[in-house]
């Protein structure tokens, strides 16, 4: 944990395993870490001071997780599993594996994959439990950079690759620019 404004480590966390994309989430009241780990653990942390809540074991190494607003877990990893709060497994779905993920709202995800070169891009329609409905993939396919493991995602667009490469964050994915002009 860095203290920003006078730039010195104050805790530091270690884990038994490599970190994948993490996600932060409030629930009742306390603002969580979710870190997603190769040991086949998904950390809960309290986000002011690292402080262990809670450890859920999960099926296999995880690569990102995304924290649905009703605060199901959803975990990549060799395939999505969605876990809720005290670690029951809800759904389990072979797909891509290993993807970068975001919500854009409730009843949208975006995966772009980590495993693939080049990397693609997802728009998944589903409901908070983990049962999806629908599923497009980017018409790019290899036309623009991607990059799962450098992804951020809000109700508008979709930010990724070293490039910031900006999709908008619908089921079109259309692609809009680069952040980067100078890699054209």
């Amino acid at each position: 944990l860095l203290d920003y404004h006078r730039k010195i480590i104050v805790k530091r966390v270690e884990f038994n395993g490599r970190i994948g994309q993490f996600d932060l989430y409030t629930n009742q009241g306390t603002l969580e870490v979710y870190i997603p780990c190769t040991d086949k653990n998904l950390y809960i942390l309290k986000a002011d001071d690292f402080t262990p809540l809670d450890t859920i074991e999960t099926e296999s190494p995880l690569f990102a997780v995304a924290v649905h607003s009703s605060g199901n877990i959803f975990c990549s990893g060799s395939k999505f599993t969605v876990y809720d709060r005290n670690g029951a497994l809800l759904s389990s779905l072979l797909a891509e594996g290993d993807c970068g993920l975001g919500f854009t709202d409730d009843y949208h995800l975006i995966a772009i994959s980590t495993h693939l070169s080049p990397a693609t891009m997802s728009y998944y329609t589903g409901d908070g439990n983990g049962a999806f409905y629908d599923k497009k993939d980017d018409p790019y396919d290899y036309d623009y950079e991607k990059d799962g493991s450098r992804l951020k995602v809000s109700p508008n667009y979709v930010v990724t690759s070293s490039y910031g490469s900006i999709y908008a964050a619908d089921q079109n994915m259309t692609f809009l620019k680069k952040l980067s002009p100078s890699y054209n």
